[in-house]
């Protein structure tokens, strides 16, 4: 069993057990909040290590261990959320450049361009702005799986659930949530969906 005392010593072994019993849980509770098995097992271990970093930053009290281990989660969720973070602009950048290279308009003259624009095309474009910004304000394991579903054409459940490497069921319980969650949000800003 590691301790603090022997972690701080140096004892390559506490090192390895404190490592495979808190990067495991680290990882599971990551997978439990959105992020994909790569994702989890690269930021749990990388988690781990930034704690580890930072362990001279730590003053104990009684119990040792205890307190510890509510202080090393918490520098772990931060390093996630700051991950995250970092890596949430290259989730648009992404649905953006699929976009546009999903569809690429054919040349038109300006004043045919206009003529061909319904009054749809435009509320439409409208509404999935909106929706987008409504989006952007769920917590973001709902996010996640709302612009898989609605944003990025998986049209299954079980297309969503491989994607995000959990459970059918999980995926549809995700997303009916993401959905009145997003209702709320939607209620509370004055929109209607």
């Amino acid at each position: 069993m590691w301790s603090l005392t022997e972690i701080r010593k140096g004892n390559e072994a506490a090192y390895r057990e404190f490592a495979a019993e808190f990067g495991g849980k680290f990882e599971r509770w990551l997978r439990w909040n959105g992020f994909s098995h790569a994702d989890a097992v690269d930021v749990a271990e990388d988690g781990t290590v930034h704690v580890l970093l930072r362990i001279e930053r730590f003053e104990p009290e009684e119990p040792v261990n205890a307190k510890f281990v509510a202080w090393a989660w918490k520098v772990a969720r931060n390093y996630a959320e700051d991950w995250r973070r970092q890596r949430r602009p290259d989730i648009y950048a992404t649905l953006e450049a699929c976009a546009s290279e999903l569809f690429v308009p054919a040349r038109l003259d300006p004043i045919e361009e206009r003529e061909e624009r319904t009054r749809g095309e435009v509320e439409a474009e409208c509404r999935d702005s909106m929706l987008r910004s409504l989006v952007e304000q769920l917590p973001p394991v709902y996010e996640q799986i709302v612009l898989l579903k609605d944003f990025e054409g998986t049209t299954t459940f079980a297309q969503v659930a491989h994607i995000l490497n959990i459970e059918v069921g999980a995926a549809r319980v995700r997303y009916h949530r993401a959905l009145k969650h997003l209702r709320r949000i939607a209620v509370a800003s004055g929109e209607t969906l």
